[in-house]
């Protein structure tokens, strides 16, 4: 199952909820300073700065083209 790091204010994170939405790809959301700590998320994606942070099964997608392509595979 896919989950998604995000905040609340972030538009790239409101768009790939959308798109997973839209095709009907079930996904769970954490959400940075509410469900997980900014520290847990820093040490768990060492080096990743943008958001969404998303990954399938614990392998990362990266990126927003990254999970067009997915969910595109998924279909």
């Amino acid at each position: 199952m896919l989950t998604i790091y995000s905040r609340r204010q972030c538009s790239l994170c409101q768009q790939a909820k959308q798109l997973l939405n839209n095709n009907n790809v079930p996904y769970r959301e954490l959400i940075i300073e509410e469900d997980i700590s900014r520290d847990d998320v820093i040490a768990k994606f060492p080096g990743k700065k943008m958001l969404p942070i998303i990954e399938n099964d614990g392998i990362l997608i990266d990126g927003y083209q990254q999970l067009v392509s997915f969910v595109n595979q998924t279909k």
